[in-house]
């Protein structure tokens, strides 16, 4: 039955007696006191909760729903038993930061859109709205109907619209019931338990945004402008010193200009290749051209323009990503920038940024901020991004911490390789150099130090062989990333899994689970798991190519196409479970720092204002830095410690009075 708790009950109303009654506020404790858990949702103004109200506010389960007139009852009242009771909604983290807006912190969440997210991981195109769910999983086909929703805005609360409004909690328990089935079934529950315990944690990150001084922005603007105009002449200049292009003068100047735009990569690409500078790389098996980073950096040392025009590159995008349109972004209420958090990607990390779908509204990317450079590196006079990210407060202060080499030391628990792990243990300090004395056996009887001076090549060869190989790549990779021969990527490769065999040894079995499986064990503790897509017809595909035995019969394209799809799903079992790994673990620091600031009254006191996949940011009083810089390190290193039984994760907070990552 549909309840209907307003001071306006009017005689419209009234005609519908038969599925809409009057309500009170003492119905809804009533019914909900011995309840364990409540379905929840609100309807709103708007999308934002600093400058848009609550219209109404639902409490249901499939029985009854309570639809409760938020603008003539304040929902205050409300708040033990939101705060007491595990709540069920669709999407949690719009309805929480409405309710932390009016002093609410619920503590128990079942979000059954981030639910069905894990159930699904890396199936794309998966509708994951309430009504796809009430028909995938109740059978219902009408009652939950998303188009009705601006009715509310129109005529207020109609029959239509409280129908529609009881409806969006009437199926929630049907649907958790249903997704736990699954979950016990794919062994998930704790992924669920993850991820329904740290969505108020990003709800509340949302809510508090991060303050950014406004006319420090502007001078980093003006700053990186100049760089770039800089940059811009000398790029000039060498086109000009070599002839590259053809000069003009005009009426008004006896200086010469020239015409090309270094913003066009295809004039870029035209000019590289008069130089000489091989602008082809392979990807995904197939040819194409790039002006991009990673094929010119291996050129470098060839062509002094490329280590210029890259310089460019990057101040081109600091001051067009980062310019003064930025600023709009702060919200005109708090002066704060709130913006968006996908909480699942298919790594199972977050994501940051994006565009709103109703109201095509773009979020800034805070995950994305460029790091400010060291010293040795920082330009004089330059303003870099993170320095204009501060307190709002005078006497307030940022603790930031992150951990020292995450997915490394994620890594080596994982493969449990003897000699990662004596690196570690052994304090060791500089893994690349390490990997080089492993990899070259003229480089075993030296000293780490004296092969990071002596031997910066191989230790960079090494370096770069680290991260191609974790994450998936071959000898091939290696060569075409450092421009050297095939032969020895190739060499670099064999004998880096020599020196590691735990780590072949782990990445075979990735490798081999996958394909045999179907799916990505992320995170071993949880069950999480990224599934791959169209893998029936992939085992299609395999059985076909390997029961033939003449490999010629096979046409080139359906080889290719199988080859690529394999090495795709090679590369993704090696790095989603470092990767989402890594991601469970600042999650669940962030869980258990959240925990502590409702247990001490402290939301809204101290926010938490970002977290960059490893690195947790908190805003807080000058006087509680101390003990939350004490807090946060002891919740991040719990979590760690969770994850990383063999070589513990250490975390390392600063206080600072910028974001001074």
């Amino acid at each position: 039955m549909v309840y209907l708790i307003s001071k306006t009950y009017n005689e419209f109303l009234n005609q519908h007696t038969d599925i809409i009654l009057p309500g009170t506020i003492e119905d809804v404790f009533d019914y909900f006191k011995d309840k364990e858990s409540i379905a929840v949702d609100t309807e709103t103004t708007g999308f934002d909760v600093h400058t848009c109200k609550l219209l109404t506010l639902q409490l249901g389960d499939f029985e009854n729903q309570f639809v409760i007139n938020a603008t003539e009852f304040d929902i205050q009242p409300f708040k033990a038993l939101l705060e007491s009771k595990l709540l069920l909604l669709q999407n949690a983290k719009f309805d929480l930061r409405f309710f932390y807006k009016q002093g609410i912190f619920p503590k128990k969440i079942y979000d059954t859109f981030l639910a069905e997210t894990k159930l699904n991981q890396g199936i794309p195109n998966v509708r994951k709205n309430l009504e796809a769910l009430a028909i995938k999983y109740c059978n219902t086909t009408k009652e939950v109907d998303k188009s009705l929703r601006p009715l509310i805005h129109k005529y207020g609360l109609v029959k239509e619209v409280i129908m529609y409004a009881a409806n969006d909690v009437k199926y929630l328990h049907l649907i958790r019931d249903k997704q736990l089935e699954l979950a016990r079934e794919q062994n998930m529950l704790q992924a669920f338990n993850l991820e329904n315990r740290f969505v108020p944690v990003l709800a509340y990150i949302e809510y508090c945004g991060i303050y950014i001084d406004e006319l420090k922005w502007i001078a980093k603007t003006k700053a990186s402008h100049k760089r770039l105009l800089d940059l811009e002449k000398q790029l000039n200049q060498y086109a000009i010193d070599h002839k590259l292009v053809s000069l003009q003068l005009d009426l008004f100047s006896s200086t010469p200009t020239i015409d090309i735009n270094w913003s066009s990569d295809l004039q870029v690409k035209k000019l590289f290749k008069k130089l000489g500078i091989n602008v082809t790389v392979i990807d995904k098996g197939e040819k194409k051209e790039s002006v991009e980073a990673p094929v010119l950096i291996k050129q470098a040392k060839d062509f002094e323009i490329i280590p210029i025009y890259l310089e460019y590159k990057k101040w081109e995008k600091d001051f067009t990503t980062y310019g003064t349109n930025f600023l709009k972004h702060i919200n005109k209420s708090t002066g704060r920038i709130h913006t968006n958090f996908t909480q699942i990607v298919d790594t199972g990390r977050m994501a940051s940024g994006g565009k709103n779908k109703a109201t095509k509204e773009e979020y800034v990317n805070l995950q994305n901020i460029p790091a400010t450079p060291e010293d040795k590196e920082k330009i004089e006079g330059m303003v870099y991004a993170r320095e204009c990210f501060m307190p709002q407060d005078y006497d307030w202060l940022y603790v930031d911490a992150d951990y020292s080499g995450q997915e490394q030391i994620v890594l080596a628990n994982k493969s449990k390789d003897k000699d990662l792990i004596d690196f570690y243990k052994q304090d060791l300090g500089d893994m690349h150099s390490y990997i080089a004395s492993k990899i070259y056996p003229e480089l075993k009887d030296l000293s780490l130090k004296d092969i990071k001076k002596f031997h910066k090549e191989k230790r960079q060869i090494a370096k770069s062989a680290g991260f191609a190989l974790n994450y998936g790549g071959t000898g091939f990779t290696i060569s075409n990333n450092l421009n050297i021969p095939k032969e020895e990527g190739e060499f670099v490769e064999k004998a880096y899994f020599e020196a590691f065999p735990g780590l072949k040894s782990y990445y075979d079995r990735c490798e081999n689970n996958a394909l045999k499986n179907g799916h990505i064990l992320i995170d071993e503790l949880t069950g999480s798991k990224f599934y791959i897509a169209g893998f029936d017809k992939f085992k299609e595909l395999q059985k076909t190519i390997e029961s033939t035995k003449d490999w010629r019969s096979i046409s080139k394209e359906q080889r290719s196409y199988y080859l690529r799809w394999k090495g795709q799903i090679r590369r993704n079992a090696l790095n989603f479970p470092i990767q989402g790994t890594s991601a469970s673990i600042t999650k669940y620091a962030c869980i258990l720092f959240y925990d502590w600031l409702l247990e001490n009254a402290y939301q809204d006191i101290i926010k938490i204002v970002n977290v960059i996949h490893d690195e947790v940011l908190i805003e807080c009083p000058k006087h509680l830095t101390d003990t939350v810089a004490k807090t946060l390190k002891n919740c991040m290193e719990k979590a760690g410690n969770l994850y990383c039984t063999i070589v513990p994760l250490q975390a390392s907070p600063i206080i600072s009075t910028f974001w001074d990552h």
